[in-house]
């Protein structure tokens, strides 16, 4: 499994991310355009992706 960190803004002008796991960068883009909850990797906290705008997508370094 890879990491990628995901950027996103909420409605409410708010931004924020999280690290999810995946086999593909595809498939983690598909992943959140599909489900509502994502889980951030590294904090245990679930975010709702119904009140997402825009997110982007990239390999994590940390």
């Amino acid at each position: 499994m890879e990491k990628f960190q995901v950027r996103f803004e909420f409605e409410n002008g708010k931004n924020d991310f999280a690290i999810i796991e995946h086999n593909h960068l595809n498939n983690a883009i598909a992943k959140l355009q599909r489900d509502k909850w994502i889980k951030d990797e590294s904090s245990g906290i679930y975010y709702n992706f119904d009140k997402v705008i825009t997110f982007s997508v990239e390999e994590y370094k940390g």
